[in-house]
């Protein structure tokens, strides 16, 4: 199936504009993190999370602060909430606490990220 485009005229207004691109680039970015901590919490309980992170927790934990301050600049505070959610879950990761990642994990897992 072959489309002609030649008559195609372009909206005004219909492209994102920059800040949205940034904004979407962060929605991308929280999921991603999201969806590594969760899914490996879920699939290899917090010892073995604990272990396969332990040294990187600091650094999830700092990417974690970077998105929240470009999330604050854009003004995205669901981001906001979300990603407190989320060092909220790297802090009980590392004190071990298996019933807060669990609920922890819940709510992220349910997060909307994208609207």
């Amino acid at each position: 199936m072959t489309q002609d485009f030649r008559d195609a005229v372009k909206v005004t207004d219909a492209e994102a504009s920059f800040q949205e691109r940034q904004l979407y680039q962060v929605q991308i970015a929280v999921k991603a993190l999201i969806d590594f901590v969760v899914t490996s919490f879920e699939e290899l309980g917090i010892e073995k999370l604990h272990e396969l992170v332990d040294p990187s927790l600091d650094e999830v934990h700092e990417i974690i602060l970077k998105l929240d301050t470009k999330a604050k600049q854009l003004g995205a505070l669901d981001l906001q909430q979300i990603l407190l959610t989320a060092q909220i879950l790297i802090r009980d990761i590392q004190q071990k606490n298996p019933d807060l990642c669990s609920q922890s994990s819940k709510i992220l897992k349910g997060a909307v990220i994208f609207k």
